[in-house]
C-alpha cells in the first residue's frame, strides 16, 4: 500500500478590478497551472477568481478595506487590465500585517503614509507563473515580502499609490522545462510497504551516498510500483533502520514523462478531475457575490501537514 503525503491546500482569492474577459482569465489559469504541481493531482492552493462589478474601478486600498468589512481578512490577488499583457498580477497583504509594518526596515526610507488612510497598503506585483513558488518562499521565510518590495524602491520611499508596476517579482524560471519544475515541485514524500521498496546498503552503489555519506541505506520504489503511481524509480538516502512491519517513509520524484500525467493544460478542466468545477451561475458565496471562476492550483510547499489520500 503506497500512501502519498499530500498537503492540506491553502486558500487564496483573486479579484478583478475591471470587467474580466475570458482571455485574461485564461492567462491566469494557464500561468498558475504551468508554475505549480496541479498536474500531479496534488493541489497545494485553492484559488477562486471573482469578478464583482462593485469592485470595478476601486483602488487597491479601497478593495482591501471593503473585503475587511466583509470579514475577508486574508491576503488576496488582484487581476487588472495589465495582467494579460504583462503576465502578472498584484499580491496584497492582509491589513494586520500592513499595520504592523509602518516603519522602514534597516537602511530604508520611511514608507509614505497618506493622512486619509489608516494604514500603509503593502502589495507586490508577481509574474503569474511564479505565484506558487514566490508565495511558498514568502510563507516559509526564504525571503520577506516587505523587504522585497522595499528593495525595488532602492533610494525612494515606498508609495502604495504609485507602486512600481514595471518591477515584477520574477524567478526567471521557464516552467515549461521539466527540469525547472522538478527542482521546485518534483518531489513528494510517500509511505510504502517492504514489498514495494528496494533497499541497498552498499556505499558505492548510488551517487546519493555522495550527497548524504552518513546515510546507512539507499531506498527506492520498485520500478513496477513507481511507474504505476507516476514516479521515477530514483534511489534516495534513508537514515532510519528499517523495521519489519513498519512502512518506509521517503521522498520520491515525479516522472514527468509518465503517461499518467497530462503534458499540458487540461482541455476540459471542469471535468478533468484536476481542476475544481466552477460553481453554478448565481450561487452565493461567503462574500455575497457571484463566483465566476474556481480553480485548484498549486502554490505552496507542504509544511508538515500530511493528508494521505
Amino acid at each position: 500500500m503506497i500512501i502519498i503525503d499530500h498537503c492540506v491546500p491553502e486558500l487564496l482569492n483573486a479579484f478583478s478590478n475591471s470587467p474580466l474577459v475570458q482571455s485574461t482569465a485564461e492567462t491566469v489559469r494557464h500561468g498558475i497551472y504551468n508554475g505549480s504541481r496541479a498536474r500531479f493531482d496534488d493541489p497545494q492552493l485553492l484559488v477562486t477568481i471573482y469578478d464583482r462589478p462593485e469592485f470595478h474601478g476601486l483602488s487597491h486600498y479601497d478593495l482591501r478595506t471593503r473585503l475587511d468589512s466583509e470579514g475577508a481578512l486574508e491576503p488576496f490577488l488582484i487581476i487588472d487590465k495589465q495582467t494579460q499583457a504583462t503576465d502578472s498580477m498584484w499580491y496584497v497583504l492582509d491589513t494586520k500585517t500592513c499595520k504592523e509594518n509602518k516603519d522602514p526596515t534597516e537602511g530604508e526610507l520611511p514608507p509614505i503614509m497618506y493622512p486619509y488612510e489608516d494604514f500603509i497598503l503593502w502589495q507586490a506585483r508577481v509574474r503569474v507563473p511564479d505565484v506558487p513558488a514566490v508565495l511558498s518562499q514568502w510563507k516559509i521565510g526564504c525571503t520577506d515580502v516587505i523587504e522585497d518590495i522595499e528593495d525595488w524602491y532602492m533610494d525612494h520611499a515606498y508609495d502604495s499609490h504609485n507602486p512600481p508596476s514595471t518591477m515584477t517579482k520574477s524567478l526567471d524560471v521557464d516552467w515549461s522545462e521539466p527540469e525547472n519544475q522538478a527542482s521546485w515541485w518534483g518531489w513528494i514524500f510517500i509511505r510504502a510497504d517492504w514489498s514495494e521498496v528496494e533497499v541497498n546498503k552498499d556505499p558505492d552503489f548510488s551517487p546519493q551516498y555522495h550527497q548524504a555519506p552518513t546515510a546507512p541505506f539507499v531506498v527506492r520504489l520498485q520500478e513496477k510500483f513507481a511507474r504505476k503511481e507516476g514516479f521515477a524509480p530514483v534511489w534516495v538516502p534513508y537514515f532510519h533502520v528499517p523495521v519489519p512491519g513498519e512502512l518506509f517513509h521517503f521522498p520520491v520524484m515525479y516522472d514527468w514523462k509518465n503517461p499518467k500525467w497530462p503534458k499540458g493544460f487540461p482541455q476540459n478542466p471542469a471535468t478533468s478531475g484536476r481542476l475544481q468545477e466552477p460553481k453554478p451561475p448565481g450561487e452565493r458565496t461567503r462574500m455575497g457575490s457571484r463566483c465566476t471562476q474556481t480553480f485548484v492550483l498549486a502554490g505552496s510547499r507542504c509544511l508538515g501537514r500530511n493528508a494521505p489520500r
